[in-house]
């Protein structure tokens, strides 16, 4: 997969499946910081599809009116908060490794910039994950109290 268009298609593609799912999430999430959080996360990811189209014009000018080609997949069911995070996370991780392993060239710029943005977004789910379930850790650190 050493096509540029291929691999900027399967970025758009991942993109477009964190946007859809977390609108879907913020859309369906009744703890108002869960759907705050979800909206946020589907309104980065919308920036994200923007400066991959951006990538996309400025590298293929005379395809810039065309649509860019994106392999349709399925989005997940939404079935909860909990479930939500954890599906959140496993596709922060997918773009993570995506990212990192075709960041280079051309593409290294961006590619290195979205890895940024995604190792954030999976902090952010993965802490909000650990106070759902109360594990007791918040952002990896163990929070304790005197009761315990």
């Amino acid at each position: 997969m050493e096509n540029k268009e291929h691999i900027l298609g399967t970025a758009l593609e991942l993109e477009d499946k964190g946007f859809r799912f977390y609108s879907e999430a913020a859309r369906k999430t009744e703890n108002e910081t869960g759907r705050k959080m979800f909206a946020q996360l589907a309104k980065e990811e919308q920036e994200h599809i923007e400066s991959l189209r951006e990538k996309f014009s400025t590298l293929y000018p005379e395809r810039a009116h065309k649509d860019i080609p994106v392999f349709e997949t399925e989005v997940s069911k939404y079935s909860g908060e909990v479930e939500a995070l954890k599906i959140g996370r496993d596709m922060e991780k997918e773009s993570i490794a995506f990212y990192s392993e075709w960041a280079k060239g051309d593409l290294q710029p961006l590619f290195a910039s979205l890895i940024e943005f995604e190792k954030k977004h999976l902090e952010v789910l993965e802490a909000e994950l650990d106070y759902v379930l109360r594990t007791g850790y918040w952002f990896d650190y163990f929070e304790s109290s005197l009761e315990d």
